[in-house]
């Protein structure tokens, strides 16, 4: 810990604007119209001419030279340039979506990354240099990407970074599933210009090049690959191999679901994704090296040499967002280090969002970028209060004091956003930090002396055997203590508002402890009434006493009961065996609807009894006032009456062979469900013959269908 104090001796300091002007608060001041234009453009989607903007900023620049007007006329012409600057900078990096053929196609693919390697496919970014039209001609598109979907063979798990495909498929616009409280993949992709998916079966594709691209991508995903065949080299297990090469060099493909699972309870998860923290341990390791050099003539080569190293590292574990801002941060550090300059941390803070924003605008919108940087924040503002309450003599004792400190500093500014987007908290996070960081950093200590020693034998193995020692007690350590009694507190969902509020309780309390002002107090007890309110209407609105929810999963059934506090999931047989797919759909409303018992049932046999859902025959079934039908055989129906049987809705799956004119024969109902396990060429023959027969329709095949008690159909939004 004795690193994390030079730290902040490096990023501290009460200098003046005079001395030293670059690193004063302007930033901080700088940012906030930056972060608002940024967002009103996302939002708002409105179009406006650049040459407006080069109005505001000729403007702005004549009130500033001539200064015809107060300095308040001039603050806020800053400002406004600044929030047109943000709008601009996001609308020049959303890339328009393209118009591509429906019909089954040739295109020309340019890899962007390696492939996620999934159970049966391979995933990966992907530009599209060109595809073949209908009179034979090579179109060039500008700049789009897709997210292709090969069949996993052993051809394309070989795809690395700038492999040119030939692929011969139909490309499908990206859309959300709409099913409740999913993740929005749509927006996902489309921060990262990805609009469209293709799939491609085996012997559809094949590679015809190598090495396009940016070269120094493609050397930097070379050298990686040839880094991981050292731990291949040296014969590390697999579960082991997964954590070394997350945590050195950022390459997750190798880690099992259980491990990630491990260290996301345990709050150890940064750890593996390469972030702040590597490159903070690889900055302090090199300001450790080189501070003789800093009072000396050489002062400039060791700043160069600081900053080289930085962005190497970031290039070596793929340039990520969160290690670029890291990089780009601690490379400000460095330059008002070597210049003898002290900074203020909030100002180097706000620097490196204001240009990482203006260069990656979109980053705004990722949850790790504004963990890192609350993160880092709170740990800047909160670790000396915290610190300053203990002191030891035993430097064991201070050093582990410092660790707790900084873990907890680190956990006030985090815990709300960790609460809001992951839905759990680590409940041995002091356990778990005291364990991981100083592991991660011998680690990663013993990596870097490895990668570079690898040509000579003696010190290679001594420094593999501390690096293999180091990720051998990290790993059992994660699980350990995720194996211990309420480790992880999970099923927490709060609301964005609410989120919002934590954040407000902290400010306020912190201003009344820090200044002992009550009405801070005050307003903090106003807070939490907020807060318990929302909480309780919350769960007043998202526990209905009954309703039922048919999933939209392509290809597949998938049907919720709700009674209180009881969920009955009714799904295809290989969804019920695969939990984990199984629970990423339903989990989200399941939690946050406060269901206490879940029981699954496979879909093809419904002739069972189950509480309030009873089925009395094998495709008749009945859930309080509802009786519904469902329709999975290939013949049409084997139900056959004398007389009309009244029924709520029908359901119409797995492609049956209907009429949809046969049903006002047979049934008196209110509306056909057609469920997502259809075709959609099905889909749409059905619908011209509603439309025909004057039947009521829900296609869960677009969104779920959400049934309420009394009878009241609705698609969910």
């Amino acid at each position: 810990m004795d690193e994390l104090l030079e730290l902040e001796q490096v990023v501290y300091g009460e200098q003046t604007e005079r001395e030293f002007p670059i690193l004063e608060n302007s930033f901080v001041k700088f940012l906030f119209p930056l972060v608002a234009g940024i967002l009103f453009a996302y939002y708002s989607h409105l179009e406006l001419p650049f040459w407006s903007y080069v109005v505001v900023v000729s403007l702005t620049g004549l009130i500033l030279v001539f200064r015809y007007f107060g300095r308040m006329f001039q603050t806020f012409a800053v400002y406004l340039t600044l929030f047109f600057t943000g709008f601009f900078v996001l609308r020049l990096k959303t890339l328009p979506e393209y118009q591509f053929p429906s019909k089954p196609t040739k295109y020309v693919l340019l890899s962007l990354d390696e492939p996620r390697l999934k159970q049966k496919s391979v995933v990966f970014p992907a530009r599209v240099l060109m595809f073949s039209s209908e009179s034979k001609n090579w179109i060039k598109p500008l700049n789009n990407k897709v997210l292709v979907r090969l069949a996993r063979t052993a051809q394309s798990e070989k795809i690395i970074y700038g492999d040119t495909i030939l692929v011969f498929s139909s490309v499908r616009r990206v859309r959300n599933l709409g099913n409740p409280f999913e993740f929005d993949y749509k927006s996902f992709l489309a921060r990262r210009g990805i609009y469209h998916t293709l799939y491609a079966k085996s012997g559809r594709f094949e590679v015809v090049g190598h090495g396009g691209g940016s070269p120094v991508l493609f050397y930097s995903h070379f050298l990686r690959q040839k880094l991981l065949y050292l731990f291949k080299k040296y014969r590390l297990p697999d579960e082991l191999f997964g954590v070394a090469a997350a945590l050195t060099l950022g390459y997750r493909q190798a880690l099992d679901r259980q491990t990630q699972m491990s260290f996301a309870r345990t709050g150890a998860m940064h750890v593996l994704a390469v972030s702040g923290l590597h490159v903070g341990i690889v900055f302090l390791v090199l300001m450790f090296l080189l501070k003789p050099v800093f009072s000396s003539k050489l002062k400039v080569v060791a700043l160069f040499l600081i900053v080289f190293v930085l962005w190497a590292f970031a290039f070596l574990t793929g340039l990520s967002p969160s290690v670029r801002r890291a990089a780009f941060m601690f490379s400000l550090m460095a330059i008002a280090k070597i210049i003898r300059r002290r900074s203020n941390v909030y100002n180097v803070l706000a620097a490196s969002a204001f240009f990482m924003l203006m260069l990656f605008p979109f980053d705004l919108f990722e949850v790790g970028f504004w963990l890192s940087y609350f993160a880092v924040i709170s740990i800047v503002f909160f670790q000396p209060v915290f610190y300053r309450f203990l002191f030891f003599k035993n430097k064991i004792f201070d050093w582990v004091w410092q660790l707790f400190s900084v873990s907890i500093a680190a956990q006030i500014g985090t815990m709300p956003m960790g609460l809001y987007f992951f839905h759990q908290f680590p409940n041995y996070f002091l356990l778990t930090n005291l364990l991981a960081i100083p592991l991660a950093s011998f680690a990663l200590y013993s990596a870097l002396l490895l990668f570079a020693f690898q040509f000579f034998a003696p010190l290679a193995k001594l420094f593999m055997f501390v690096f293999k020692s180091s990720i051998w007690l990290l790993y059992h350590g994660i699980k350990i203590i995720d194996s211990l009694p309420y480790a992880t507190t999970t099923g927490i969902y709060i609301s964005f508002v609410q989120m919002l509020l934590i954040y407000a309780l902290i400010v306020l309390l912190t201003v009344f402890f820090m200044q002992k002002y009550k009405f801070m107090l005050h307003l903090s007890v106003v807070v939490l009434i907020l807060f318990f309110s929302l909480k309780i209407f919350q769960s007043y609105r998202l526990t209905h006493p009954s309703r039922i929810i048919f999933y939209n999963i392509p290809r597949h059934n998938l049907i919720v009961s709700l009674v209180p506090k009881h969920a009955f999931v009714f799904a295809d047989s290989d969804l019920v065996s695969d939990a984990h797919r199984l629970n990423y759909f339903i989990k989200p409303y399941l939690k946050r609807a406060k269901i206490r018992k879940i029981k699954v049932y496979p879909l093809e046999n419904l002739s069972f009894t189950v509480d309030s859902l009873l089925f009395a025959r094998k495709f008749f079934f009945w859930t309080g006032s509802l009786r519904f039908y469902l329709t999975t055989e290939s013949k049409m129906f084997d139900y056959k009456a004398k007389r009309k049987l009244f029924l709520n809705y029908i359901l119409v799956a797995n492609n049956v062979y209907m009429a949809i004119r046969d049903l006002p024969q047979l049934f008196d109902f209110k509306a056909a469900i057609f469920l997502s396990s259809n075709h959609d060429f099905k889909i749409k023959h059905w619908l011209k013959q509603a439309n025909k027969e004057k039947v009521s329709v829900y296609r869960a095949d677009s969104c779920a269908v959400v049934i309420l008690l009394p009878d009241k159909a609705v698609y969910w939004h």
